[in-house]
């Protein structure tokens, strides 16, 4: 240490610096009034005359001689020894005894310390004694104990006072007592103060220093004393005060950072040496000191008549009652001292424990008058650096905790529940809050009781708050289940202010310190909600307070509550709200990264007596209404585990009284039927060394006495029998007892008083009523003690109970009523009876396991938080969820608008999670409602202005610039211009997308909104464009606007006229025009569809499971519009647009048939309403049908396939060309209803009606070549369809199928033409040429249906059936066959020629088959037809050759066949070829050609014709001529 005083003094000498500063105040101690007034004192003997003066000098005569010896003189006059004669030195000592001692000493000192070679010889005390006596002595002025302070202030500071100074720790003390009793002669406050504000730096410079250490407990609590009294003392000016304030703030850290080192290294030392050494510090009533620093007035009399008497007086005894005194003079004076070798013990336990003790009294509400506001905060705030400096080790040291537990926390939560003072109520606020974060799990009980204290401080009827949250949740989250008039209310909570207001009157300032105090608590960690959770709603003896709080925060975080608290109250609280949702958030989403599956993680043991606790609680509410229901329930839910063992029964109503009911407990103790049940009861009581009314006390803490007087008789005999019992000694106890009372008077106080049974039920009876009589505001003249005494003369043992006695029990009664804490809620005697059984319940109780860790520990680990943010969540989410719509409704930023619904699309996002479905679908649906789509609840710009706004007709608009076509419609504009409901919508399908796409309960409302858009053309219909293209149907239908508009010479308008204009049209009968203002909106709501990815909604269910799929169907079919004259405009296209959606949905769903099933049977009920209300056209029963026949293809259902037939037979019939126009869509499915590993082939392959579909398409070119196709491969399969059901139909089809050839006629006529003007064409171009070759393959197979008829005929003729009903099953194919012979385009009449040819002219048709009937059908008919005009016009230059041709076939077939009548036969034939030559007249080669084909017949036949009758015929002459003349025509 001398090395570092010689480093921190290089520029000036230690012994210099102490020798300027004794020369500096007797400098200013001789200049001032006091001492100048002594002569003496002012001369020289005020400087040497400490050298003479022995009694004031420390040094001894031999080594500082006297005059005399000096000089060798001797003088009788100063001969010491001579009587009568006063030496030199006694006449010197009598001249300086009034003189002032303070020069004396300082004078000394200096003397001394010039002598000296280094401080560090010098005695401490010695050295700064002259000091201190200046500091203490209150007639010293200012200026001079200012320089002493400033003295003491240098050697502190360069280390003149340090650690290695001999006498060190016995001068420390001396320091600090001299500054804590600094006094002065005051002379102005203000610079008295500043004086004092030197002292206090100096304390705090002290205690900051390395020496604090070497401080005792007394020394540290006189500068903690001199602090505090300072600070509290309102008389003094606010600066020093709080210079008071600031040192007693350093020393408090200084005072609790030793606390840790005597934990950590000194703890089982200081408990011995306490056990050894009683250290004593401060007052026995633990109160503070007076404020006596500082100057002291002394008048100018007082001053003049004994300055220095007083001087001395002081100057002796001012270090009196000093652990040391001042060193008397020694030979080795100058020597420095020993060291005290007595153990030295630096400040401790008994000093901090003081502190509190001082600290914690100023904030106690027994004191609130005696301290100032200032002061208690002050307090406050000591006690929360204390807990700042130390919290991790005060519960090492159990005296010093319970002070924190106890003393401090109830003073704490009295200030919290009833200061109205803001500064106050911060202060302690910041305490709890500290105490909380740093000690919540060592002070559970306390931080709840405080917590619910709050909370009720901010609302006193939670009935109410719970009425207002579940009326709110009603509102928000059961919209669709109100009342149009309930949804569309605005959600302020009526009559809230019976709950906001308090009843004891807090103001709005105070709530809303409460409330943003609280904040601190989640703002400090995410996890605070989880903590709390774990803390106390998972314990069974504790209430929910974070889902009570929570609870709390979505009531307060209501708009209205600023009507009551402050604006800033809602944020704050919903500021809360967010946190736990965010927090939670977070965790999911940490979760989510790491895969984690929160459903195989191990249930937590809190998360599962949270439950139990859950159960319980449901069960003593029950309890409480009905006994012996409650009891039931609880045995049954394994409580309680055996009714009937008394014992158990009794352990659990003595254990869990918490949440019983006392007054129900009570009476159900006294029923006579429960006296085993009382007296087991009664048996878990203790009451030994108790007073009888003490014992009554513990008792009636359990329950409330009944009302009758038989039952509170029956357990007032039953608790004197406990009390007896308890009392019960043993037999040297009784005698030692005999032998107190026989020495003990009885009336003295000290006897002990054993009453028996009866002595006891009497004392106890009269208790009760005294205690009634007391406390009974009705009962108005009070029994006085004599009263009581008397009432009770003779009970004890037949004797009177001693009179100390029953006056101990009279005033314990009086002053302190007994009474049951839940029945005087809010009173004193309940707070402080509550927080006496609280801290008594800690005491008594460990702390669950897995409950240790504090309020503010965030461990990181998301698996460990994510059993109780499940939980938590599971029970708050429809209050938070309730209250963020309810902020939402009632917002108008833009900003919280946006982050309310983050929020719920968060707690959706949690919830999907966890797989809380229910919250999901609750979220969804309430989201749906608030799009304002659904219907249930309006806009609310839509009601603001319902007054000044007319209905927007559904307009069609085409946009100029944007070619895009618009419908402008009431919805569009208006959810256009409601952001919320935009904002919903997005939300509603995000969350829609979290949940995987399940459909459930709330997807009825999103259809509802979807088909809104629909109806006012704001959605595309076409859902599934794959299906549509695969089945080729065209884009379905939108709803029809009421009126279509261009937009392009309308947007041309602009500014006044233009608005004026549109106002005009908006009054006349004309369409109305939308405004730009309009089409924005409609803008608007186009890009929130898009934005929501609403169409695509279905494809995504589409992707699911089966179950989902079928759930989305039914709701679909339940969706369907009703048919009315509102829903005409868009009825017929939404239900297409539903039957689609749900057609494709279906076809997904291979393995289920209800739902298939479901679906066409609702497509028939659309049919049959629409034939009997023509509500659908002709375009929609086909498409409904195709809808049914694709299901049927995986769906057997015979009566839907053949209703679905003869519907398209209905429409074939009424409307061809719509069954042609729909031909790309249709075709498929009745060509896959005919395959073969399909059931409806068997059912079509019969169906006429099936067939005369499919000929309807073969008529058309666009469909003939895929018919054709069909059809060959139906024919090809095995076994063959051509049976006789169906051969008409199928021969049919291909005679249309052949037909559709003649479209090449009109090609093979052109090519004709244009060849003959000189043209080079060629002919392969033919565009028909598909057609033509489809026809021709269409002849070829008509013509092997004969293969089929064949195959029937041996068939029928192997089983024995007659031919006849086959017989006319050639007929109709030779029929169709020449049907083609006078088809227009001559390649396929050729064709048809040549198969007639092979099919009539062969002997192969059976023997059903006449050849005049070949004759008839084949040939015959087929020349009648080519007669026809227009027949002939079909081709005019080759249909001649046609008839040529016909000719010659019909005479090869007459020559073929065995004729019965050939004369009839030829005679017909002629008449017809007579005609032809007529017609052809002009046509020589025509003639030639038919004489060629005449002769040859004639030739061959002339014997079996009738000549004559055929020559008689009217037929052409040159026939005539050739029948009479045939010899000379060539041979065949």
């Amino acid at each position: 240490m001398s090395k570092q005083i010689t480093t921190s003094l290089k520029a000036m000498d230690p012994l210099s610096l102490v020798i300027y500063e004794c020369t500096i105040i007797v400098s200013a101690m001789r200049k001032t009034t006091r001492w100048s007034q002594n002569g003496v004192g002012s001369g020289v003997a005020a400087i040497l005359g400490g050298q003479f003066n022995r009694d004031s000098s420390p040094y001894v005569e031999d080594d500082y001689p006297t005059l005399n010896n000096i000089f060798g003189l001797k003088n009788s006059r100063f001969d010491p020894d001579k009587q009568g004669n006063l030496s030199y030195s006694a006449v010197m000592h009598s001249k300086f005894k009034d003189d002032n001692p303070f020069l004396s000493a300082f004078i000394q000192l200096r003397s001394l310390v010039s002598s000296a070679k280094s401080l560090e010889s010098i005695d401490s005390l010695t050295l700064l004694q002259p000091f201190l006596v200046v500091i203490r002595s209150p007639v010293t002025s200012a200026h001079v104990t200012t320089l002493a302070l400033n003295s003491i202030s240098r050697f502190l500071r360069y280390n003149i006072i340090n650690e290695n100074l001999a006498s060190i720790e016995q001068t420390l003390p001396q320091i600090v007592s001299s500054l804590s009793h600094c006094k002065f002669e005051g002379v102005d406050q203000s610079q008295d103060e500043v004086l004092l504000m030197k002292v206090l730096t100096l304390i705090e410079a002290f205690v900051k220093s390395d020496m604090c250490d070497l401080l005792p407990d007394e020394a540290m609590y006189e500068a903690i004393t001199t602090c505090f009294s300072l600070s509290i003392n309102s008389r003094r000016k606010e600066l020093l005060r709080r210079a008071a304030e600031v040192t007693l703030t350093s020393i408090t850290v200084k005072l609790f950072e030793r606390l840790r080192l005597i934990a950590v290294t000194e703890k089982d030392h200081r408990k011995h040496s306490e056990s050894e050494v009683e250290i004593v510090v401060g007052n026995e009533d633990h109160s503070l000191p007076q404020d006596t620093i500082g100057g002291t007035e002394i008048s100018k009399a007082e001053s003049k008549e004994e300055p220095a008497g007083q001087a001395t007086d002081i100057a002796e005894g001012s270090l009196q009652g000093s652990t040391t005194s001042t060193p008397e003079p020694s030979e080795k004076a100058s020597e420095p001292s020993e060291r005290v070798t007595e153990t030295h013990l630096p400040f401790g336990v008994p000093c901090i424990k003081e502190f509190l003790v001082h600290t914690v009294g100023i904030i106690a509400p027994e004191n609130q008058f005696q301290y100032t506001e200032s002061s208690r905060i002050f307090a406050l705030e000591l006690l929360t650096t204390v807990i700042e400096v130390s919290s991790d080790v005060l519960p090492d040291h159990p005296e010093i905790f319970a002070l924190i537990s106890d003393s401090t926390c109830h003073h704490l939560a009295h200030i919290i529940q009833s200061s109205d003072s803001p500064s106050l109520l911060q202060s302690a606020l910041q305490l709890f809050i500290t105490l909380t974060i740093s000690l919540g799990s060592l002070l559970k009980i306390q931080v709840e009781l405080i917590l619910n204290s709050i909370s009720k401080a901010i609302v006193t009827d939670f009935a109410k708050l719970e009425e207002d949250l579940s009326h709110n949740f009603d509102r928000v989250m059961k919209m669709g289940q109100l009342d149009p008039d309930e949804t569309n209310e605005e959600s302020q909570i009526a009559e809230s202010s019976d709950i906001l207001m308090a009843k004891d009157g807090r103001t709005s300032l105070s709530k809303e310190i409460l409330v943003e105090a609280i904040s601190i608590l989640w703002i400090r960690t995410p996890t605070f909600f989880a903590n709390l959770f774990k803390l106390y709603d998972c314990d069974f003896d504790r209430s929910d307070v974070c889902e009570n709080l929570i609870r709390l925060l979505c009531r307060l975080s209501l708009a209205d509550t600023a009507l009551f608290t402050t604006d800033n109250v809602p944020p704050i609280c919903l500021e809360g709200l967010l946190s736990f949702v965010n927090g939670v958030h977070e965790h999911v989403r940490i979760l989510v990264k790491q895969n984690t599956d929160t459903e195989k993680l191990k249930p937590h043991p809190l998360v599962l007596q949270k439950e139990k606790k859950k159960e319980f609680i449901e069960c003593t509410k029950l309890l409480n209404e009905n006994p012996k229901k409650g009891l039931a329930m609880l045995n049954e839910k394994g409580f309680i585990k055996d009714l009937d063992d008394l014992d158990e029964v009794a352990h659990f109503l003595h254990e869990k009284s918490g949440r019983v009911d006392k007054k129900m407990l009570g009476e159900l103790l006294a029923k006579p039927a429960n006296a085993g049940l009382l007296k087991q009861f009664l048996e878990l009581f203790e009451f030994s060394g108790l007073r009888v009314d003490e014992a009554l006390r513990v008792l009636l803490k359990s329950f409330r006495l009944p009302g009758e007087s038989q039952q509170i008789e029956r357990i007032v005999e039953t608790f004197s029998e406990r009390y007896v019992s308890c009392q019960t000694e043993s037999d040297d106890e009784k005698e030692t007892a005999r032998v107190e009372t026989l020495a003990t008077p009885a009336e003295s106080e000290g006897s002990k008083v054993v009453p028996d049974k009866d002595a006891v039920f009497v004392l106890s009876y009269s208790i009760i009523m005294l205690n009634t009589d007391l406390h009974n505001p009705q009962v108005k003249q009070q029994m006085k003690l004599e009263e009581y005494q008397r009432n009770l003369r003779g009970v004890y043992n037949g004797k009177d109970f001693p009179a100390w006695y029953l006056e101990k029990i009279y005033f314990s009664i009086k002053e302190r009523e007994i009474i049951i804490p839940e029945e005087h809620h809010g009173s004193s005697q309940y707070y402080d009876l509550a927080w006496k059984n609280l801290i008594a319940e800690q005491e008594s109780k460990e702390q669950p396991k897995g409950t240790e860790a504090p309020l503010d520990v965030d461990d990181g680990d998301s698996n460990n938080i994510a059993p109780f943010d499940k939980i938590i969540f599971k029970y708050v989410c429809g209050q938070i969820v309730s209250a963020l719509i309810s902020i939402f409704e009632e917002a108008a930023d833009d900003q919280i608008i946006t982050k309310m619904m983050a929020t719920i699309d968060r707690c959706a996002t949690i919830a999907t999670y966890y797989g809380m479905v229910d919250i999901v679908e609750t979220i969804a649906e309430v989201l749906a409602h608030m799009t304002t789509l659904t219907g249930v609840k309006k806009s609310d710009l839509m009601l603001e202005n319902a007054a000044n706004s007319e209905l927007i007709p559904t307009t069609e608009v085409k946009l100029e610039k944007e070619g895009e076509i618009i419908t402008v419609s009431e919805v569009s504009v208006w959810f256009g211009r409601d952001f919320k409901a935009q904002l919903c919508t997005v939300v509603l399908f995000r969350v829609l997308k979290k949940n995987n796409w399940r459909v459930s309960k709330a997807w009825e409302f999103t259809m509802r909104i979807i088909f809104t858009l629909f109806e006012n053309c704001l959605l595309e219909p076409d859902v599934f464009p794959e299906f549509q293209k695969k089945y080729g149907f065209e884009s379905l239908p939108k709803p029809k606007p009421e009126f279509q508009i261009n937009r392009s010479q309308a947007l041309k308008e602009s500014g006044l006229f233009s608005t004026f204009s549109s106002y005009l049209k908006g009054l006349s009968d004309d369409r109305p025009e939308p405004t730009d203002e309009e089409i924005e909106s409609t803008l608007s709501t186009i890009d929130c569809i898009k934005s929501s990815s609403i169409v695509p909604l279905f494809g995504h269910v589409a992707k699911t499971d089966s179950e989902n799929i079928k759930e989305l169907v039914s709701l679909l079919l339940e969706s369907f519009p009703p048919q009315l004259e509102e829903t005409a405009r868009f009825y017929v296209s939404e239900c297409l647009f539903i039957l689609e959606i749900s057609v494709y949905l279906c076809t997904l769903l291979t393995e289920d048939t209800e739902s298939t099933l479901a679906v066409l049977k609702k497509c028939a009920s659309l049919i049959e309403i629409s034939e009997k209300e023509f509500a659908f056209p002709p375009s929609a029963v086909i498409r409904v049908s195709v809808y049914q026949l694709i299901l049927l293809k995986s769906t057997e259902d015979k009566e839907s396939l053949v209703n679905t037939i003869t519907t398209l037979h209905t429409v074939v019939e009424s409307d061809r060309e719509a069954i042609i126009k729909s031909g790309t869509s249709l075709l498929k499915p009745l060509e896959d209803l005919m395959s073969l590993s399909i059931w409806s082939r068997k059912i079509l392959v019969t169906d006429v009606k099936y067939w005369t579909v499919i000929r309807v398409f073969a008529s058309s070119p666009k469909y003939v070549e895929r018919v054709y196709a069909f059809l060959e491969d139906v024919l090809g399969s095995k076994p063959s369809p051509v049976v006789p059901e169906t051969y008409m139909q199928i021969l049919g089809l291909l005679d249309e199928i052949s037909a559709v050839g003649a479209y090449g006629a009109q090609w093979e006529q052109e090519y004709e033409k244009l060849m003959s003007t000189g043209h080079t064409l060629d002919q392969y171009k033919n565009p028909f040429k598909e057609l033509v070759s489809t026809a021709l393959k269409s002849i070829n197979l008509t013509l092997g249906l004969s293969n089929a008829i064949a195959f029937q005929e041996k068939k029928r003729s192997s089983e024995g059936l007659k031919p006849d009903a086959e017989a006319m099953s050639w007929y109709p194919l030779i029929e169709a066959v020449a049907h083609q012979c006078y088809n227009p385009c001559r390649q396929l009449r050729a064709e048809a020629l040549k198969s007639l040819r092979m099919l009539i002219v062969s002997n192969d048709l059976g023997e059903n088959v006449t050849s005049e009937g070949v004759i008839d059908v084949g040939c015959m008919r087929l020349l009648v037809e080519l007669l026809k005009p227009e027949v002939e016009a079909t081709d005019p230059n080759g249909m001649i050759k046609t008839q040529s041709e016909v000719i010659k076939l019909t005479c090869e077939t007459l020559l073929n066949y065995n004729l019965a009548h050939p004369t009839t036969i030829v005679s017909k034939f002629l008449k017809i070829v007579s005609k032809f030559l007529v017609k052809n007249a002009a046509k020589p080669a025509f003639k030639d050609q038919t004489s060629d084909s005449l002769k040859n017949m004639f030739v061959i036949m002339k014997d079996k014709l009738e000549i004559e009758k055929i020559t008689s015929l009217e037929i052409d002459e040159s026939i005539i001529a050739l029948i009479q003349n045939p010899a000379n025509e060539p041979a065949t």
